[in-house]
């Protein structure tokens, strides 16, 4: 999910979640409760990828 812009297919992030058979949702304008929540979740997501360590055996610059 991510903010509000018309998906116009012409993106590299619309073609690279039609590839991958991602649902790529969009928030209504002016929801401030929504984009928090998202905000929340990109936040917990960028947490969980940062401390994972991957198969290539190097951990990720952003760790935190």
């Amino acid at each position: 999910m991510s903010g509000s812009r018309k998906p116009t297919g012409e993106h590299e992030f619309d073609q690279l979640c039609q590839a991958l058979e991602i649902e790529h949702r969009l928030t209504k304008p002016k929801t401030p409760q929504i984009n928090g929540m998202i905000e929340r979740f990109n936040g917990r997501l960028s947490h969980v990828l940062c401390s994972h360590h991957f198969n290539s055996g190097k951990r990720s610059k952003n760790r935190g």
